[in-house]
Order: structure tokens, then C-alpha cells, then sequence
């Protein structure tokens, strides 16, 4: 059996096999998964690999992987919400001002080793949007200690 000899949609199942095999970890893999169901239910069908449907299952991954992102983005904006909500400022020390649940989760993180791309990440933030929070409060814990 050659190439010539299996269908194009069989072909194209196993580019994007291996394409799904040797890629990346992340959101757009579940969509890369999602799209080889999509690709073995359309050569169930028999129906033809034409350019279009070739591009709407193109788009697929790239589709979910978004769809992936915001979903995160969502729950990660709930926790910080509940964290904010749910629990008192914690103050490291009794002299020192107090600080949002969240920022001493990001103190304790930085104290730790872990780097602004990390915390970010597990906040759902950019590394710059970080950095400057985190000079915010730390501009104005000193300014509380200054007094």
C-alpha cells in the first residue's frame, strides 16, 4: 500500500497526528486533539477534503485554545475574587501594614525564587502589569514605615 492508496482525509489525519504528537503541551493541544476527532468523523462520513474544510479544521485548534485561555482567565479572576473577599489583610509582622491576601501570596512566591513570568502566568497577568502592582505596594508599605 502507498500513500496514493489512502484517502487524502486518512493523509490528512496523519499529518496532523503527527503534528499533535511532536507539538507543544498546552490549550491549543486540546484543540489539536479535538480536531483529529474531527477529522476521523468526517472519513467515517466518506464526505470529500475539500480546501474550505480543510481550513475550518485548521482554524479548530487555535478556536478552542482561545476559548481555553478565557475560560482560565475566568476561574483565575473567581479565585483572586474569593481570596480578596474572603479573607482579612495579612500583616507580616505587627509594625508592618498589612497587605491584600494576593500580594503576600506574590512576596512569599518572589521570597521564594519564583519569577515574575511564573506568578504572572498563575495569576492570569502580564509581567509587566505585575512588576508595577508590585512596585505599587512596595512604594506604599514604605511610605507606611516611613511614618
Amino acid at each position: 500500500m502507498t500513500t496514493e492508496d489512502i484517502s487524502p482525509a486518512w493523509q490528512y489525519y496523519e499529518k496532523c497526528s503527527f503534528r499533535v504528537h511532536n507539538g507543544r503541551c498546552d490549550s491549543l493541544t486540546a484543540g489539536q486533539e479535538e480536531q483529529l476527532n474531527a477529522i476521523l468523523e468526517l472519513s467515517a462520513t466518506g464526505r470529500d477534503l475539500t480546501p474550505e474544510l480543510v481550513a475550518s479544521l485548521e482554524r479548530l485548534p487555535w478556536n478552542r485554545a482561545k476559548k481555553h485561555i478565557r475560560i482560565v482567565c475566568v476561574l483565575r479572576e473567581r479565585e483572586y475574587a474569593r481570596d480578596r473577599n474572603s479573607r482579612r489583610p495579612v500583616a507580616p509582622h505587627p509594625e508592618l501594614p498589612p497587605l491584600d491576601p494576593v500580594h503576600w501570596r506574590v512576596e512569599v512566591s518572589l521570597a521564594a525564587g519564583e519569577t515574575y513570568g511564573a506568578i504572572a502566568a498563575g495569576l492570569g497577568t502580564t509581567v509587566g502589569g505585575l512588576k508595577m502592582c508590585v512596585s505599587w505596594w512596595r512604594r506604599n508599605v514604605r511610605a507606611d514605615l516611613a511614618r
